[in-house]
């Protein structure tokens, strides 16, 4: 395919860019131009030649669903299309194409191999644009639809290259580890057992790969968050599906049409979370910023807080000694020590390793390529299997810890609590934490500790150990609601 900039018109503006540009004009009708070429038996674009996406009303909103495997990601997003008469498109349709036509299994691993090798091949925002081909070729045939629905995103490509469109709004459909293994291990094409399962969704959650997975993030970058827990029988499907999404539906279809819905307040909830990410933009990490907050169910706010380092303190960024995280430094040091494999003795060598971004050889442990500047995702593997960097790195896993000791930040949690009670104000029997992530065991003991029985977050993703420290001590529920990157579009 030809790497050429995409071009795209809005009325009489001209826009070219690396990938979909930002909107300075949207008209009553949107072309877009996409660098496709004639479509293959697989949907696959060829390597030369331009197709012209036909003409899509600038004010269709378009709704995409992410979650992690077996969330229910692509059962929501078929519920809600069928529910409301919305266009429905997979962007995995190539990748099963392409499974059913080679006659793989359609295991997790063979799904998540072909649509690696088909973003890297052809961009890592190729299967969006073979869905908007394919729902602009619909449109063209009369099959047009109040509202278009895409789902199975798992690359932040996918997002990004959507987010130009005015009316664009991301779902992230959430459910508990243990939900989604059930329904996972109930098809053993899928997975074949819990081992299988947990490989598969560690590499789901965040591959050091710009073409790889990265359901994780874009969890992040998701408007709604829907949480699906429960087990729906086949004939409730749409009555389901009225009852999660109906509230955002009246939303989204309300500002698409310029009009305020009849009920457009948001819930006490949704102001809380919105001001806890607000507090996580006051955070200086290089890895993450996340935010906290403590108030009440019915709104109140007493205290917020973000992961930064101490008061006075030089950022990692800003500190002379260091120029970087802090952790990382730490793992290139420890990095630097590994001459044999801990596990069988062998004499390491590092003269094969590439950077995973720009293939650029790297012959020493490095949390930071020297050619592209990215994490260049470095993982010897020696002769007896072990993965020496991933598995024995302390941070580079959760078996091995997160580096907590070593960090220099304080986190956000811990900060929420210490500003209140620097104001002179005990936590109150009713206080609610809102948080951006799941706590760490560290914030977990100090949770508990300080007398907070109930915990909001927003992100899918528990760790184990702390949940161990909140059972039965602390009521946990996963948020469900608007998010901060769509608040003041939908709230209007």
């Amino acid at each position: 395919m030809s790497r050429e900039a995409p071009s795209t018109v809005f009325g009489t503006f001209s826009l070219a860019g690396p990938r979909f540009g930002d909107i300075l004009h949207v008209g009553c009708r949107v072309r877009w131009g996409l660098g496709l070429g004639k479509s293959m038996k697989a949907k696959r674009p060829s390597a030369t030649g331009r197709i012209d996406v036909d003409f899509i009303p600038s004010d269709t909103p378009i709704i995409g669903f992410t979650g992690a495997l077996g969330s229910g990601c692509t059962f929501m997003a078929k519920a809600v299309a069928d529910a409301y008469t919305y266009g429905h498109y997979e962007l995995s349709a190539p990748i099963h194409e392409i499974a059913r036509e080679k006659r793989r299994k359609e295991s997790a691993q063979e799904l998540q191999d072909i649509g690696n090798s088909l973003r890297k091949k052809y961009g890592a925002d190729y299967l969006v644009r073979v869905a908007i081909e394919k729902a602009s070729g619909d449109w063209k045939a009369g099959k047009t639809r109040p509202a278009i629905v895409f789902d199975s995103f798992r690359n932040t490509s996918e997002v990004d290259a959507l987010r130009q469109w005015p009316n664009f709004y991301l779902v992230s459909v959430q459910a508990s580890t243990g939900e989604r293994q059930k329904r996972l291990l109930k098809d053993k094409r899928v997975v074949q057992d819990q081992a299988a399962f947990e490989a598969a969704d560690r590499r789901d959650q965040q591959e050091r790969l710009n073409y790889g997975q990265q359901v994780r993030l874009c969890n992040d970058l998701a408007d709604i968050i829907i949480v699906n827990n429960e087990y729906v029988a086949s004939v409730d499907k749409s009555e389901f599906a009225r009852r999660k999404f109906a509230r955002y539906v009246e939303l989204i279809m309300g500002i698409s049409k310029g009009k305020r819905p009849a009920e457009s307040l948001p819930k006490p909830e949704e102001r809380l979370m919105t001001m806890a990410y607000c507090a996580s933009k006051g955070s200086s990490c290089l890895k993450r910023q996340v935010g906290a907050l403590i108030g009440r169910e019915s709104g109140e706010v007493l205290s917020t807080g973000c992961n930064d380092v101490p008061e006075g303190a030089d950022s990692c960024l800003r500190d002379p000694e260091l120029g970087s995280c802090a952790k990382d430094k730490i793992q290139e040091v420890i990095g630097a020590g590994f001459a044999h494999c801990p596990k069988c003795g062998r004499r390491i060598s590092l003269k094969r390793l590439r950077c995973l971004e720009c293939g650029k050889k790297i012959a020493r442990f490095t949390k930071r390529c020297p050619a592209c500047g990215k994490d260049p995702g470095i993982d010897y593997r020696c002769k007896c299997s072990t993965r020496v960097f991933s598995q024995f790195l302390p941070g580079a896993s959760s078996s091995t810890g997160k580096l907590l000791d070593m960090c220099r930040a304080v986190h956000a949690e811990q900060n929420a609590i210490l500003n209140l009670t620097k104001m002179g104000r005990p936590v109150p029997a009713d206080a609610v934490l809102y948080t951006t992530t799941y706590p760490c065991n560290l914030c977990a003991s100090l949770i508990v500790n300080v007398g907070i029985r109930k915990l909001v977050y927003a992100e899918p993703y528990v760790t184990k150990e702390a949940e161990k420290i909140l059972d039965g001590k602390v009521e946990t529920r996963p948020f469900e609601g608007v998010k901060s990157s769509a608040f003041f579009r939908l709230y209007r």
